[in-house]
């Protein structure tokens, strides 16, 4: 049921997510492309922050949806 006297009244809680990214690019030596290379570190506490909340029919609950844990990724990268 809407109640628009609670509008904004309830809330997550606090957000808290530290990432981290290391890159290192080289140029050819004719100036013609570079390659970069990253890792990237993204929610290094692992904290698990609320995404959203989805009510669900079927069971009648609102079920909470968190983000991803600590997820580590590697990119390579050419420009021409």
């Amino acid at each position: 049921i809407l109640d628009e006297s609670k509008a904004f009244s309830e809330q997550f809680e606090p957000y808290l997510r530290w990432d981290i990214k290391f890159g290192y690019t080289l140029n050819s030596p004719t100036k013609k492309f570079s390659q970069q290379f990253f890792i990237d570190l993204q929610n290094v506490t692992g904290r698990q922050n609320v995404f959203s909340k989805r009510y669900n029919p079927q069971t009648n609950e609102v079920n909470t949806v968190y983000q991803a844990g600590f997820f580590p990724d590697v990119l390579y990268r050419v420009q021409f």
